[in-house]
């Protein structure tokens, strides 16, 4: 792979992640981390620098190693050692170094040995009594192996007054001072410690430095230990501070996302646009932008839709309202002939029945679209429920001058529909085939089984459907009459049939290719229920 094709496909890994809004909240969840990290740290520093100043330790003064193997003594004047005394001595117990000079002349180059080795090569342990249960003491000269298992090089005992009773150690010496006993134990006086470290410069020289420190006791340790405590105290608001600047920081990359979405409500509120900014949108709020979108055209549809509704509903209700009110007028101002009386008062009865239907038929659509609306749901032997709707609509049919045919199976079949509804659906396709055909004009209703589904199909012989009206014609408002002239129906009809087949289940659809002698097929597909039906039912 060339350079040029990876570092290309680096800046576009690097393109992914600055456009991803989780990679963004992982970097500042990261930031904060590496914030809340080097805050412990520094706590973490002070509290163990409080602990170093207040009890200097071996460790404290080989910090300064690199000083030491170079014999530049300066450094151990650091603040950390205050509280420390230090000797340094060579290889032919020549002083070095002192940071006191009274220490310096109260310790010799021949009490060295008698003090304890930091690094544990040889050390001292102390124990009160001997082994003849006298009053003395027991000193044992201990080392560890390369099994760091300890082992005794040496022992002696001593009487109460230090005098060396016997033993391998301190041979030829008959009894200990006082302070080469305390240097044994580790103590130089009842306040500070004594240790001994060898060490070599980097040259090679032997040197050999003494540390005094300050015993640990109890109360001075509690007393530390609470004054690092306080540290949190001050440390605390800088916690909170990261805390809060890591929230804000994740706020800020939320309110980032989701500007370009605040910018495309706006744009709709103001100017009825959907405007969105791609290059802006992270990449897990795409999909949520892309349903904005989306939502926005529905809505802007469904607002087109409403205009159109409004209009047509005006415009259609305005025509026999206009005739009721012109005859209406006509019977106010006398201006009628006696022998057109009769005909008035049948037209303004006619516009009064066709302005009702509307209205009815508009109230039954808006019912039917409310979403808390629920059909009623029963058990119906479909055949039994088709003809008794066949008969309701016999009076209508007849006054068409249309007929109207019933073909049911000879077997039943059983569905869990709203008969109301489902009536319904059936009169309005028998009313809409009437009222859009010819006088003459042949209906057939039919019934049959299709596999799990009953297949009703609403035929007629008459004029056909359009195939511009058909590809929308159980939309509302829409009829065969483009000009919305008197008499050409509010064109709910099938929209409201439609809205009926779906509240039980079932689809309706305009058949392409109907059956001769039809022109027109409208067929509803109705799921069937479960289990058997009894009985027979004829045709008519």
């Amino acid at each position: 792979m060339s350079w040029r094709s990876a570092r290309s496909g680096i800046a576009r890994a690097l393109g992914a992640a600055k456009a991803s809004l989780a990679m963004r909240c992982l970097a500042s969840v990261l930031l904060y981390a590496l914030v809340i990290a080097a805050l412990l740290f520094a706590v973490d520093s002070v509290r163990n620098s409080m602990f170093d100043n207040a009890f200097p330790s071996m460790s404290t003064v080989l910090a300064h190693s690199s000083a030491l193997a170079r014999d530049d003594f300066e450094e151990l004047s650091d603040t950390a050692l205050a509280r420390c005394h230090i000797v340094i001595f060579d290889a032919d117990g020549g002083r070095l170094y002192a940071s006191s000079r009274r220490i310096a002349r109260q310790i010799s180059p021949d009490e060295l040995s008698v003090i304890n080795d930091y690094d544990q090569r040889t050390f001292y342990e102390v124990f009160s009594g001997r082994a003849d249960g006298d009053d003395g003491y027991t000193i044992l000269s201990c080392t560890f192996d390369a099994g760091y298992m300890k082992r005794i090089k040496s022992s002696c005992t001593l009487d109460s007054d230090l005098n060396i009773l016997g033993g391998s150690l301190f041979q030829g010496r008959r009894a200990l001072k006082k302070q080469e006993f305390d240097f044994i134990k580790g103590i130089y006086n009842t306040s500070m410690s004594v240790e001994r470290y060898d060490y070599r410069t980097a040259s090679g020289e032997a040197r050999t430095l003494v540390l005094i420190a300050p015993l640990v006791s109890d109360a001075a340790y509690a007393r530390v230990v609470a004054e690092a405590n306080r540290v949190w105290i001050f440390a605390a608001p800088l916690f909170l501070a990261a805390t809060a600047g890591a929230g804000w920081c994740m706020a800020h990359q939320i309110r980032r996302a989701t500007r370009p979405l605040d910018r495309a409500i706006g744009a709709w509120r103001t100017q009825r646009v959907s405007l969105v900014d791609r290059e802006g949108i992270p990449t897990e709020l795409v999909p949520v932008y892309d349903s904005f979108v989306e939502l926005m055209r529905q809505v802007e549809r469904a607002h087109d839709e409403r205009q159109r509704l409004i209009t047509d509903i005006s415009h259609d209700l305005k025509t026999p309202l206009t005739v009721i009110r012109g005859y209406a007028r006509a019977f106010l101002d006398d201006r009628v002939p006696a022998d057109r009386r009769r005909a008035y008062f049948s037209a303004i009865s006619d516009k009064a029945v066709d302005a009702a239907e509307m209205i009815d038929d508009l109230f039954a659509y808006a019912k039917m679209e409310h979403p808390e609306y629920r059909p009623q749901m029963k058990r119906e032997i479909l055949g039994e429920l088709i003809r008794r709707i066949g008969e309701e609509a016999d009076a209508q049919v007849e006054q068409s001058a249309c007929s109207l045919d019933i073909s049911l199976p000879d077997h039943e079949m059983a569905a869990f529909v709203d008969a109301q509804l489902i009536g319904h659906m059936l009169l309005n396709l028998i009313a809409n085939a009437c009222a859009h055909n010819p006088a003459g004009t042949q209906i057939l209703v039919s019934l049959r089984q299709q596999g799990a589904y009953a297949e009703l199909s609403v035929a007629d012989d008459g004029a056909g459907i359009p195939p511009d009206i058909a590809e929308r014609a159980f939309e509302p408002f829409v009829t065969e009459n483009t000009a919305r002239t008197p008499g050409g129906g509010c064109g709910l009809g099938l929209a409201i049939a439609r809205r009926c087949a779906e509240l039980n289940g079932a689809t309706i659809a305009i058949a392409e290719r109907p059956h001769a002698p039809w022109r027109t097929e409208i067929l509803v597909r109705i799921p069937l229920a479960e289990g058997p039906a009894s009985g027979l039912v004829g045709s008519r």
